[in-house]
């Protein structure tokens, strides 16, 4: 899968070659015909740009991006995969870090809520706001949380 990606890359040997991007294509269930037409039209239109990236590419597509609309979804995925692959490496990492051989004998439920509390550290919570929130909410309550 990475290496038809790879066929996204301008500096990859397989650049925009439609048999290198079949298997991303077909695991994307985009429509291959159509795929094959917007390849060879986009590589007319490419053969005197200088592109280092994919986020180039995107760039040079993004302005046309309803005659290139298979190849711009592709795009896209392609830019976002990593990303996706970084946060879950991310979570792994935050894991063995909570769960160590000391603290091997917690529940499946502490663990799940201590990886949550830990990977979204850096979401900032205005314990101040959400306590207003709440007791808007239950006006009635028993509970004053002002």
């Amino acid at each position: 899968m990475l290496i038809s990606i790879s066929a996204l890359c301008p500096d990859s040997e397989k650049f925009l070659e439609s048999e290198s991007l079949k298997p991303f294509a077909l695991e994307m269930k985009a429509d291959f015909c159509s795929l094959c037409n917007e390849i060879e039209v986009l590589k007319s239109m490419l053969k005197d740009t200088n592109l280092e990236n994919i986020v180039d590419l995107y760039h040079q597509v993004l302005p046309l991006k309803q005659a290139f609309p298979t190849i711009m979804s592709l795009i896209i995925i392609a830019m976002t995969i990593p990303i996706s692959s970084t946060t879950r490496e991310r979570t792994f990492s935050k894991m063995k870090l909570i769960k160590t051989t000391t603290r091997n004998t917690m529940s499946d439920k502490r663990l799940n809520d201590l990886c949550v509390l830990e990977v979204e550290r850096d979401f900032a919570i205005d314990f101040e706001q959400l306590m207003n929130d709440f007791a808007d909410l239950h006006k009635n309550g028993r509970i004053l949380l002002k």
